[in-house]
């Protein structure tokens, strides 16, 4: 099934599943009953984690662009990493900090792309 929105429905599919998230739906324990019959409609079915919602909620952000992310979140860490290390030879805590400094790198490049995947 495919369907269509618009930004305003997006944002509100997006955002209604991460309130849903934040409240700790993922945990059947949490949620009324009056929920419960909406994500669980029947005996066998089971829903989404905390963490699965979460996974859902980059899919739905990243569209079918998501391997092509992954792709560039890793050559840029790769680029990064070995800039720093051209740069100084260092200790391990410093491969911490070029790696943290590489992850946020790419953190940001993804943001970034994702914006423009949203916007087309």
């Amino acid at each position: 099934m495919i369907l269509q929105f618009t930004k305003s429905e997006f944002d509100t599919v997006l955002g209604a599943l991460r309130y849903y998230q934040r409240g700790g739906m993922g945990e059947p324990s949490n949620r009324p009953g009056w929920l419960q019959d909406i994500v669980c409609p029947t005996a066998d079915a089971t829903s989404l984690s905390g963490s699965d919602i979460d996974q859902f909620c980059e899919r739905i952000n990243t569209g079918d662009k998501e391997p092509e992310l992954l792709a560039v979140l890793r050559k840029l860490a790769f680029e990064a990493s070995a800039r720093e290390e051209a740069a100084c030879p260092c200790s391990l805590l410093d491969a911490k900090d070029r790696l943290a400094r590489a992850t946020r790198e790419a953190c940001e490049t993804i943001a970034k792309v994702t914006k423009k995947v949203k916007a087309s």
